[in-house]
Parts: structure tokens; C-alpha cells; sequence
């Protein structure tokens, strides 16, 4: 019975999710445009014998490594680009999972306390069945 509330808490929160993938897609766009702004031109080459497509560089060590626009990368040059991979691979996935967990969290305790008063209003009508026979 416990699992059908947990199954419930879920689909009854799904409304309140795709606000929440509102805010995350603006958050997205909002992280592409500082990219774009960041990165544009910079990307001289692509050497990672790995891959087979320049289009599946490591694009990480590379923006790092990024000088200015029409001029060959230096190791290390900005390093400061690691600030904003740590935000958008760490803090921002996190922030958002904590937002679904909270919302789950939230919606199941409004599940339980409509389900909490309505045993109540049951024990209620219960009782004053019994006082009036």
C-alpha cells in the first residue's frame, strides 16, 4: 500500500516537473549564451588522435587551452574556464536534482496530511455515530 502512495506522490508531482524543466532549459540557454560568449573563435584546432571527427574533440583540455581568436592554443592559458565547468558539471545538475527531490519530498507530505486528515474526519463521523445510536 505504502508503494502505490510513493507510485501516486510521483505521477501527482509530474504537473509541477514541467515547470520545473521550464526553469531548467532557461538555465541551459542561459549557460550557452555564456559559452558562445566565452569560447567564440577560440577553438584553433582539434589533435586528440582518439577521435576519428573534429567534432568529437575534447572540448574541455581545448577551451582551457584557448588564446585568441586565429592563434594557436597554450597549455593552460585559462585556466579559469574550469570555473565554469565545475558550475555546469557539478553545481548546476545539483541544484536541479535537489529542486526534484524537494518536490517529490513536498508533494508526497501534502499526500500524507490530506490523507492523515481525512482518516481523522473518518474517526470523527465515526464516533458521533455511536454517541447518537
Amino acid at each position: 500500500m505504502r508503494q502505490s502512495a510513493v507510485f501516486d506522490c510521483v505521477v501527482n508531482s509530474l504537473k509541477n516537473v514541467l515547470n520545473i524543466l521550464i526553469v531548467y532549459m532557461l538555465f541551459m540557454f542561459i549557460f550557452a549564451v555564456i559559452a558562445v560568449q566565452l569560447f567564440k573563435g577560440r577553438f584553433f584546432y582539434c589533435t586528440d588522435e582518439s577521435k576519428e571527427l573534429e567534432k568529437d574533440c575534447s572540448v574541455l583540455k581545448h577551451s582551457v587551452d584557448a588564446t585568441y581568436e586565429e592563434q594557436g592554443p597554450s597549455p593552460g592559458y585559462r585556466m579559469e574556464m574550469s570555473i565554469f565547468y565545475v558550475v555546469y558539471f557539478v553545481v548546476f545538475p545539483f541544484f536541479f536534482v535537489n529542486i526534484f527531490v524537494a518536490l517529490i519530498i513536498i508533494t508526497f507530505q501534502e499526500q500524507g496530511d490530506k490523507v492523515m486528515s481525512e482518516c481523522s474526519l473518518e474517526k470523527n463521523e465515526g464516533g458521533s455515530r455511536a454517541v447518537t445510536t
